[in-house]
């Protein structure tokens, strides 16, 4: 865990003419540092959220930017990550270009973690249980985990950013195939037994209800007890309810599923509906650091959201995971940061996302950090 931070948490921050000339400076600047000799296997952890709509995951410019600037500093092994949650992740890496961009280099290569070995972690369900949940070992015993992703608004936890990229696309969801057999998908990838047909046509119906009633706990309580007890995806179970979603991020954070390097490709980023079907932001920055928390909660204050307004990042801050007191973090790059801060308009579920707050789980975190509880630390 933070292995590769400096003392001096310094987040990069740039824009430039392009996409790809924004990123590069960034994350040159960020990692100009790291002793690059000493990793043998690198793991790049881009967000494909969706099979369909560029804008909500990683840009494959962004992404080519990443693995220049890596491949250019170490010949180590690279192996680009993702687990999609109910869509297959190889028609992802395909449609967005990724498989024609692993070509462009030696030694680099495509994983889907959904069918990668495992490891146990611990998070907690609606009664305040522990249980048990599967995360992708290549992620965990990799030398060095880069995360690459844009900024987005999110219908759970107000935002995602880097540390959020990671744990969710680490978790394993069991629906889809694990094959690049493209021929034998459907149009848009997605994987159809019974339970994501059940929710897929549950959301469509909840879509279309007034934001004010989709708020109500009528409707609340249902949508959390569905993903909590879909057992084939560790990654719905960990939505048991917005105090217990925060609280379960963090813990994933605590026990290893930490990035090394964060890159925020905010070229167009993302408000309102995200993380799939929000609005484009041009707002034409790139961000990188090797303090995952740092850089996470510069982009959230640049988007108008503070650390303590985040639950998940709230706790990393609590436990000293990085550092989310941005008067401490130091910004350079060719861009101040109060030039490019504006509120990035929030999803329409955001009063019932400020609920995450609750005495027990800031009481449970204390605890987990003082020790009293004992969780393995696997990075």
């Amino acid at each position: 865990m933070n292995r590769h931070r400096p003392s001096q948490p310094t987040v990069y921050l740039y824009r430039e003419h392009d996409r790809y000339t924004g990123v590069r400076r960034a994350l040159e600047r960020a990692t100009a540092h790291l002793p690059w000799h000493t990793y043998r296997h690198i793991v790049v952890k881009p967000n494909l959220v969706s099979t369909t709509r560029l804008l909500a995951v990683t840009h494959p410019e962004a992404l080519r930017a990443v693995l220049d600037v890596v491949r250019d500093a170490t010949q180590a092994r690279i192996t680009i990550a993702e687990g999609t949650a109910t869509q297959n992740t190889w028609l992802a890496f395909h449609r967005f270009g990724y498989t024609e961009l692993v070509n462009r280099w030696a030694n680099c290569h495509l994983l889907d973690l959904n069918g990668d070995a495992t490891v146990s972690l611990t998070a907690y369900d609606r009664q305040w249980r522990p249980m048990r949940l599967q995360a992708a070992r290549t992620v965990l015993e990799a030398d060095l985990v880069i995360t690459v992703g844009p900024p987005k608004t999110h219908d759970f936890v107000i935002v995602t950013l880097s540390i959020k990229n990671l744990i969710m696309g680490t978790l394993i969801s069991r629906f889809a195939p694990h094959r690049p057999d493209l021929s034998q998908l459907q149009g848009d990838g997605a994987v159809r037994p019974l339970p994501v047909r059940a929710l897929k046509a549950a959301r469509r119906a909840y879509d279309a209800l007034p934001a004010r009633v989709q708020a109500l706990p009528l409707f609340e309580a249902p949508r959390f007890f569905f993903m909590a007890r879909t057992t084939r995806s560790d990654k719905f179970r960990m939505h048991q309810s917005y105090t217990l979603l925060n609280l379960n991020l963090f813990l994933m954070a605590w026990q290893g599923l930490w990035p090394d390097v964060s890159v925020l490709d905010g070229w167009e980023a993302m408000e309102g509906d995200g993380p799939t079907d929000g609005d484009p932001v041009a707002w034409r920055v790139a961000f990188a650091g090797t303090d995952a928390l740092a850089v996470d909660a510069v982009a959230a204050h640049a988007m108008g959201y503070p650390v303590s307004e985040v639950g998940y990042l709230y706790y990393c801050h609590l436990a000293h995971l990085g550092e989310g007191d941005i008067r401490r973090v130091q910004v350079e790059g060719n861009l101040a940061l109060e030039d490019i801060r504006r509120t990035f308009r929030p999803h329409r579920l955001i009063a019932n996302q400020r609920r995450w707050p609750d005495p027990r789980a800031r009481a449970l975190v204390e605890d987990v950090v003082a020790g009293r509880i004992s969780l393995h630390r696997y990075r």
